[in-house]
């Protein structure tokens, strides 16, 4: 198998000729807007420490899962409202990394053409392990929470158990505009050994955002499955504005230097080239903590909790998995053994028998890829075996 420079992976994806119609576009800057909101003791300006949560704000799946707060405790919340910012579509929160922080959920909703929408609610999000802290000081943060163009924002950040977390900020991201996001066909049929992924170049990535260096597993034994937890009502020419944001959230605010997913997969069936490094490679990701090495994560943009996986996105996954364990013979209905830790599951240096596709929630503490993700892996797993034969 050829493998291709990272002067050519700048252009197109290994192995998956671009798709006709869609030329790879400039790099798209994403700019950020951010606020610092400090702690619950000493809030940043206009931020405040409030009992309880604003009314409507929801917990998030996993910190609903734990119950009341430490001690009986009165839930804490730190809380903002803007009603005027600057124009952005994406916001993320993030927090000093500390081990002892327990869960955080993050409730927001945005202010849209004078309506403010329906809460959204995302957990922290584990990823990065311990090669993303040799090479920097990676802060902690929740999932990215995607709403489309917004001009207000109501925040509530609550800790649901452990520490609380400090140096909390908000980055509300202008993911910018590329002629190209609206010049997107759907898939057509691709050859089987090949899917077709778009490249970085196709999605606008900002290379000189990247500071991490690639690093490689010596193979592949797994593929993990995840879901963005971003709404899943998007339009195709929004899925590049989704993935500049993810890129920018992860890459800058995040400071892991790159974005964590190996590859991202849309409602519609396409695949994205996500980290660098080489997409039939085992680059090292930052998708599943304590257990990114040996494995490629696949990131479906949206949230998989209630709303099922559609079938175009089934396949495409299924085109993935079969294209990467087809040269070794892995049997994607199988499973295997790996060591890794910790996480928010496992201690360090454990050994743990896994599915070779396996959902996020098998390694961390975490409901992704949601109970209907989870659905899906049974038929991926089924038709990347056939694709196989």
């Amino acid at each position: 198998m050829k493998l291709l420079s990272m002067v050519a992976l700048s252009l197109l994806a290994p192995l998956g000729a671009p798709v006709s119609g869609a030329p790879a576009s400039a790099p798209v800057e994403a700019r950020a807007q951010t606020i610092e909101l400090g702690t619950y003791e000493a809030p940043g300006d206009g931020a405040a420490a409030m009992r309880g949560r604003p009314e409507g704000a929801p917990l998030s799946d996993e910190a609903a899962g734990r119950g009341e707060a430490p001690g009986g405790e009165v839930e804490r919340s730190l809380v903002l409202r803007r009603d005027r910012v600057e124009p952005f579509s994406a916001a993320g929160v993030s927090w000093a990394y500390h081990r002892k922080i327990g869960e955080v959920s993050v409730a927001a909703r945005v202010l849209r053409d004078g309506e403010w929408t329906p809460w959204q609610a995302v957990s922290a999000f584990e990823a990065a392990d311990e090669s993303a802290a040799r090479h920097t000081a990676a802060r902690s943060g929740s999932e990215l929470l995607w709403f489309g163009p917004s001009e207000g924002v109501e925040l509530a950040v609550t800790a649901v158990d452990g520490a609380d977390p400090e140096r909390v900020r908000l980055d509300l991201i202008d993911p910018g505009d590329a002629p190209a996001d609206r010049d997107l066909v759907r898939p057509e049929a691709p050859r089987p050994e090949a899917p077709r992924i778009r490249s970085r170049a196709g999605w606008g990535a900002d290379e000189s955002k990247m500071t991490w260096k690639p690093e490689y597993a010596d193979e592949l034994v797994a593929i993990t499955l995840h879901h963005t937890a971003t709404s899943h009502d998007y339009r195709p020419e929004d899925v590049p504005k989704i993935i500049r944001s993810i890129f920018h959230y992860q890459t800058v605010t995040l400071e892991w230097g790159d974005i964590g997913y190996n590859v991202l997969l849309d409602r519609f069936g396409r695949l994205w080239e996500g980290r660098a490094g080489g997409l039939d490679r085992p680059v090292i990701g930052a998708h599943a903590g304590g257990f990114n090495t040996r494995t490629a994560g696949i990131g479906m943009i949206g949230s998989y909790t209630e709303t099922g996986v559609p079938e175009d996105a089934v396949d495409a996954a299924a085109r993935y998995v079969a294209w990467r364990f087809a040269p070794h013979k892995i049997d994607p209905r199988g499973s295997t053994k790996i060591t890794g830790g910790p996480s928010s599951k496992y201690q360090k240096r454990v050994t743990i028998t896994i599915p070779r596709v396996f959902p996020h929630r098998r390694t961390s503490a975490t409901e992704c890829p949601g109970d209907q993700g989870v659905s899906a892996l049974r038929p991926i797993r089924a038709r990347a075996y056939k694709r196989m034969r």
